[in-house]
């Protein structure tokens, strides 16, 4: 799958595994939105994502049905 110019939004995209996936996707061309909510007792660090040009960060809970609406549009 070519990932140039596709869409991706990552859940939990502060987290290692999130976060090294972002970078990745970035480097092959996606346009990457990265949704966590960064509470301490989920892993998610803002620190992860330090430095990383060419996505959108969202700071909001998954659960929260109207960030997601919102960002699946």
């Amino acid at each position: 799958m070519k990932w140039s110019g596709k869409k991706v939004l990552i859940t939990g995209g502060g987290g290692f595994i999130g976060s090294n996936l972002a970078l990745k996707l970035v480097s092959l061309g996606s346009e990457v939105t990265i949704l966590d909510s960064f509470m301490p007792m989920y892993g998610g660090n803002p620190a992860n994502l330090r430095g990383f040009d060419h996505m959108r960060i969202n700071v909001s809970d998954m659960r929260d049905r109207y960030s997601m609406r919102y960002l699946v549009e």
